[in-house]
């Protein structure tokens, strides 16, 4: 027989903060988890006797709906015996929300919303995903709130939803890749809701992602020797050479580990919010005295991925003489904040002569439009993990290593390194030959 219990899950430590309740059992060898809509403070819930204590409000009715869920359970689980048929998680869901369909798609969107970024926190969703469902959330609320004051789950149909496309573009000039993530997160909130009760409309809007792969930049070799060659006086001359006011502009000491920094991730393909937390806890001798770097890539890591993805990246002379210049720190390198190091990297970028027209796609009300714009404008922190990547390939690293240098789960996320290392040896071939 089933062993059914009830579970109090909280969010934090706080023992004022509110938790939610949740009916656990165990079948086919998993764990079965259901939120019975039902939440408590830690005071109001008895752990032994898995019931509210008196001193909840409504304490008999919550105790009466959780002997009602538990009974359900115990139903199917005969029902199932009789009929030799195994018991399965979705058809014992569907039952468990037969209880609470009733109330469901009167309960406004925005309660739908706190419950679903509650639940995806008690996941162990990435703080940057949480991230984006909550702004998603926050797109969606203000478009109700000044748009369709009575939008419910079950009216959102494509026209809806052409609106809330339509009111983004009038707030900014957002990339059509960002409206096509929000496209995705809105997916993911009404599959949410659907699994806990409610019933969408028959006519519920198509949410198709829509993805425009970007023209990714890199440096090439000759680049990142212009790059690193950025000195203190080539530093000095340019901003002598700047009109209007410089207050803006840091001191040469921050350009200078930017400078290093940029060079450093170039070497290594590491991202910034790797580069900015590694210290030498992390640094390896392999065999023969080299140097490595040993670490699990933030972004790969929470708690929902069963199994983590350690990358191991050799390190090279000039790599090692820019952790030697910075020995002793904190960190490996002193990495400021990711707004500031782009800021920095294109100054920098500015400064060391990458001033050459390059083309890039902008896009004004979702119209694609072609603009030029100096080349140091394009340089971000990314950029040197594309460098890495690039220079790799066309130094002949092979693809399958690549990728676990890379940190990448997924070996055609590593193949559009190919696509740049040709437009590289493109580049190499034009310079060979210019003089034919």
């Amino acid at each position: 027989m089933l062993n059914v219990k009830f579970k109090l899950r909280k969010l934090g430590p706080d023992p004022a903060s509110v938790g939610r309740v949740f009916l656990v059992c165990y079948f086919n060898r998993e764990e079965f988890m259901f939120y019975t809509s039902l939440n408590a403070a830690r005071h109001q819930w008895d752990d032994k006797k898995q019931e509210f204590r008196r001193n909840y409000d409504g304490w008999q009715k919550a105790n009466m709906v959780l002997d009602n869920l538990k009974n359900i359970v115990k139903t199917y689980e005969k029902d199932c015996i009789l009929a030799q048929k195994p018991l399965e998680a979705d058809v014992l869901k569907r039952l468990l929300q037969g209880k609470k369909q009733q109330d469901t798609n009167q309960r406004p969107i925005s309660k739908w919303y706190e419950m679903f970024i509650e639940a995806k926190q008690m996941e162990g969703l990435k703080p940057a995903s949480i991230r984006a469902h909550k702004a998603t959330m926050e797109h969606f609320l203000d478009f109700i709130k000044t748009k369709a004051k009575n939008l419910t789950l079950d009216t959102y149909p494509d026209e809806t939803h052409q609106r809330f496309l339509a009111y983004l573009r009038s707030k900014r000039d957002y990339h059509p890749n960002y409206l096509g993530a929000i496209h995705k997160n809105l997916k993911v909130f009404f599959r949410f809701c659907t699994e806990n009760g409610a019933k969408l409309a028959v006519n519920h809007a198509r949410l198709k992602r829509i993805y425009i792969p970007p023209k990714r930049e890199f440096l090439t070799q000759e680049e990142l020797k212009k790059w690193i060659a950025l000195d203190e006086t080539a530093w000095n001359v340019w901003l002598e050479s700047l009109s209007g006011g410089k207050d803006h502009i840091p001191e040469w000491q921050y350009i200078e580990k930017t400078r290093d920094a940029f060079f450093f991730q170039a070497l290594t393909g590491l991202r910034h919010s790797d580069l900015f937390r590694l210290t030498e806890d992390h640094l390896l001798e392999l065999e023969g005295g080299a140097k490595a770097l040993r670490f699990v890539p933030q972004k790969t890591t929470s708690v929902k991925n069963r199994s983590t993805r350690q990358v191991t990246i050799g390190l090279i002379p000039p790599a090692l003489a820019i952790l030697e210049k910075y020995k002793g720190g904190l960190f490996l390198l002193p990495v400021s904040h990711l707004r500031h190091y782009n800021r920095f990297i294109q100054l920098a970028a500015h400064a060391a002569g990458f001033t050459e027209a390059v083309e890039v796609v902008e896009f004004i009300k979702g119209v694609p439009v072609s603009v030029q714009k100096p080349k140091y404008e394009t340089i971000t922190s990314h950029i040197a993990r594309h460098t890495f990547g690039t220079i790799s390939r066309v130094l002949g690293i092979d693809l399958s290593d690549l990728k676990d240098l890379m940190g990448h789960s997924d070996v055609r996320t590593t193949a559009i390194y190919d696509h740049m290392a040709n437009e590289y040896k493109a580049i190499k071939q034009l310079k060979a030959w210019g003089d034919f």
